[in-house]
């Protein structure tokens, strides 16, 4: 992981700061639900631990844009930031972006359909999140001020550093599938029903991208689905 630091302007600092202190509440909040199985919960979190940092890094440049986590935010990032944003995944940032509707799942759409691995979205989100966190350079007294996200990891909070691939030093890859990881498949059918399953895996899906399909109907028996992943055990 290659990160450019870039110092953020004294006009500036107290927007970016907020934005980044905000975000990383969400990001933190949004690790203790994913590693305790709370997928739905844990995603729809980090979708605004994203959108606030995209925010922030929009802010350090004095731009702003409201709104939940779009498109207009990563586009944003990626114009000003074109080398972090090079790092990005875009798929889990339009994963996280359908997360946020998981709110109030009475007003998704028909055809809505969302996968929410546990051990990968973490790694990702994780990598995001530093990425950003490494890139923003605040200077008080001469100095450059420690973040939240710096001081949590120098006391060797677990909130941050457990499961935390990056400072275990671990690929991406063999973090995700080294262990057992619990995935959530949810589908809204056209007649309005929401279908969901919870199970656990160890095996890479047949679709890497973030947006894969899940609990796909089949189209020989209405009364059978494909989960995205092989399945171990289901848990409901």
């Amino acid at each position: 992981m290659k990160v450019q630091t870039h110092q953020v302007k004294k006009e500036y600092a107290e927007t970016v700061v907020r934005l980044m202190n905000d975000g990383f509440h969400d990001y933190i909040a949004a690790r203790v639900l994913l590693m305790n199985s709370l997928l739905q919960q844990g995603a729809i979190l980090a979708s605004t631990a994203i959108e606030k940092y995209f925010k922030a890094m929009m802010a350090t440049k004095g731009n702003e844009s409201h709104g939940h986590l779009k498109s207009a935010h990563w586009k944003a990032v990626k114009s000003l930031y074109p080398q972090l944003f090079a790092q990005l995944n875009p798929s889990f940032l339009e994963l996280c972006q359908k997360c946020y509707k998981l709110r109030y799942t009475d007003d998704l759409p028909p055809d809505y359909n969302i996968v929410i691995a546990a051990r990968e979205f973490l790694a990702e989100l994780d990598h995001t999140i530093l990425l950003m966190e490494g890139s923003i350079v605040i200077y008080r007294n001469g100095e450059p001020a420690k973040t939240q996200f710096v001081a949590m990891r120098d006391l060797g909070d677990l909130r941050l550093v457990s499961d935390n691939h990056l400072f275990l030093n671990i690929q991406k890859h063999a973090f995700v599938y080294g262990s057992v990881q619990v995935f959530h498949d949810l589908r809204k059918l056209k007649n309005g029903t929401i279908v969901e399953v919870t199970a656990t895996t160890q095996k890479p899906p047949a679709d890497p991208s973030f947006t894969r399909p899940g609990f796909v109907p089949d189209p020989a028996n209405e009364l059978r689905y494909h989960m995205s992943h092989e399945a171990i055990q289901p848990t409901n």
